[in-house]
């Protein structure tokens, strides 16, 4: 039993579980999403949601999120990538729906007697199931949620000295830790990323990589986020803007949305991807979300 356990009232005053809020995992492929049919006996039994529960004080919403679906789906975290948050919050206490996308073929099921049944569901079947009320709250936006952020970075851009001035000059440390913000963080789902529509999330949890440097060592951590962040060394720095474009279409192929910060022309993707500058990047790093829901 984690300290997170417990019943709270938020400032509407409705009564929730989770003394510091809660969270749950939806994991979708394509149009099918992971859906939980929940025991009879549990709060609002008997309909169908996300696996999910009260978070510890130490827990942010994806560790929360994946130690539940873990705990009543039998699913492994590392054969899931967050992508993207949307938190519905009541005042005083917030429900974090994590989306995540498998990184190979799954098959969760029904782990422990919470469930009744766990199993993938077409999006267009969905809204005819019995929802429990707070996810069908949030379905009308999280039926929308778009491919995943990818975001490929040219290495020559985080070179000292690529701020937005001379006076803000990044040592190639302190971009690493950025990009870990990023990847933590996520950004504002806002115009900056799509400009298309309004935004199905709250934040957006973009999946990293660096062209042309080997990222810092990962070692043993249940600090997700750094799974999320990997360098690719290139032996040849001519090659770069090769590699970075080979990059670009691997993540358009996997049906990702691209960010790419390079001053390389890239033609052949460059009308599909949206081009950042490293003052961008920068930027986008000063204002990534607060905290990860």
């Amino acid at each position: 039993m984690g300290d997170g356990d417990g019943w709270v009232r938020c400032e509407l005053g409705h009564r929730h579980w989770g003394r510091f809020g809660a969270a749950g995992l939806l994991i979708k492929d394509g149009d099918s999403f992971v859906l939980q049919h929940r025991a009879p006996w549990t709060h609002e039994g008997d309909t169908w949601g996300i696996p999910g529960g009260a978070r510890d004080s130490h827990e942010d919403a994806v560790q929360a999120a994946t130690r539940e679906a873990a705990e009543e789906a039998a699913l492994d975290p590392a054969s899931v990538r967050a992508t993207g948050l949307l938190v519905d919050d009541h005042g005083g206490w917030s429900y974090t729906t994590v989306v995540a996308r498998p990184q190979h073929p799954i098959n969760p099921h029904a782990a422990n007697a919470e469930s009744t049944q766990i199993r993938w569901w077409q999006e267009a079947e969905i809204a005819a199931l019995p929802l429990h009320r707070g996810f069908a709250g949030t379905w009308r936006r999280l039926r929308r949620v778009k491919p995943p952020l990818a975001l490929i970075v040219d290495s020559r851009a985080m070179l000292p000295g690529s701020g937005t001035t001379p006076d803000e000059a990044v040592p190639r440390e302190e971009w690493w830790n950025r990009l870990f913000d990023l990847a933590r963080f996520g950004v504002v789902d806002d115009s900056r990323v799509d400009a298309h529509s309004g935004p199905p999330l709250d934040i957006l949890l973009p999946r990293v990589t660096v062209l042309g440097a080997e990222g810092p060592a990962a070692g043993v951590t249940d600090e997700w986020w750094r799974d999320a962040v990997s360098g690719q060394p290139v032996v040849d720095p001519a090659e770069i803007a090769t590699e970075v474009e080979r990059a670009c279409l691997a993540a358009l192929e996997n049906d990702e949305r691209v960010l790419v910060v390079s001053d390389s022309p890239l033609p052949a993707v460059s009308h599909a991807v949206t081009r950042l500058t490293a003052a961008d990047l920068l930027a986008l790093a000063r204002n990534r979300a607060s905290k990860p829901g």
